[in-house]
């Protein structure tokens, strides 16, 4: 415990500009910028998302309508959760229609990750247990093991 004491105490006394009032002056100037321009990206994000509901409306393949429902999925995930959660359920049965398990996976693991967000902590820890993680493919697995983290992060 003292060692690390000495070397916050080193460090600090190096970098003084870790706790300068012009640095933290200058993020709270830049927090302040932000919140106050909320609706700004609000209105960007509701864009965005609108643009990606219009191209999905054009397609008829359904792994076309997977994928473009994933990029709406990500814009939801931090925006509105309950409206990413419909999407991932679309996902799933488009998945389950096409009998692609990788598929099936990929939008269970993102539906933890959405009840994790939204603090449905027993639903995560559910499906992310029933999911078979030495079945996964690499990209998957590191997916999981995010999820996971994000999951204990909650």
């Amino acid at each position: 415990m003292k060692k690390l004491l000495i070397i916050i105490l080193i460090l600090g006394y190096n970098f003084p500009e870790i706790h300068s009032t012009n640095g933290i002056g200058y993020l709270l100037k830049e927090l302040d910028y932000t919140v106050s321009n909320r609706s700004i990206y609000e209105e960007k994000k509701k864009a965005s998302i609108l643009e990606l509901k219009q191209k999905k409306n054009e397609l008829e393949d359904l792994i076309s309508i997977y994928h473009i429902n994933n990029a709406i999925i990500h814009e939801y995930e931090s925006f509105i959760c309950d409206s990413a959660e419909l999407y991932i359920y679309e996902n799933i049965q488009i998945a389950k229609k096409l009998n692609i398990n990788n598929l099936i996976y990929e939008s269970e693991i993102e539906l933890a990750f959405i009840y994790s967000l939204s603090g449905l902590f027993v639903q995560a820890n559910a499906l992310l247990t029933s999911i078979e993680y030495d079945n996964l493919p690499i990209y998957l697995k590191r997916k999981y093991c995010w999820t996971k983290i994000r999951y204990y992060e909650n």
